[in-house]
């Protein structure tokens, strides 16, 4: 006697079936849009590098802004970030929302700016969260960044 299936439980249709060609790992595919994530060795982590970009890097002001930037010896990666918002923003949603916001302009900027730097970045207190979105990050940011450029030249023998 065959056996029944249950009307419960249907089966796949024959039109919904995965193909069977050679998938890919997920290690190597998330290796594919790398682009796309902003990786640990592009971030700053401990609070000793923090203190060194705030106590020995160079400090640039726009109008919602505060960016310290700090040369690194070591020439191996591009920039690193790291983002300081203080509770005096907001709750930990809009928080969130800033640091969000301003982690995205520089993932899109990232190949622009390929300079050994350590970037603290710190949002002033006149900034309005509500408000921030990438235009504005990119007006706010955009000038900064050519300044940054000017006076943090790519070979540190340049710099007086």
């Amino acid at each position: 006697m065959p056996q029944e299936k249950n009307s419960w439980l249907p089966g796949a249709f024959p039109h919904q079936k995965r193909p069977q060609g050679d998938r890919t790992p997920p290690r190597q595919r998330t290796q594919e849009i790398s682009c796309l994530n902003w990786p640990k060795e592009r971030r700053l982590l401990r609070r000793p590098e923090f203190t060194a970009c705030f106590e020995r890097g160079d400090k640039f002001h726009s109008k919602y802004f505060i960016v310290f930037a700090l040369r690194r010896t070591n020439t191996r990666s591009g920039f690193r970030l790291g983002l300081v918002v203080s509770r005096k923003v907001g709750h930990a949603v809009v928080r969130n929302r800033v640091k969000r916001v301003v982690r995205e302009y520089f993932r899109l900027h990232q190949n622009e700016f390929d300079l050994p730097l350590d970037m603290a970045i710190v949002p002033k207190r006149k900034l309005d969260p509500r408000q921030l979105d990438l235009a504005l990050a990119d007006k706010e940011f955009t000038p900064l960044l050519s300044l940054i450029r000017e006076r943090m030249p790519a070979d540190s023998s340049e710099r007086t």
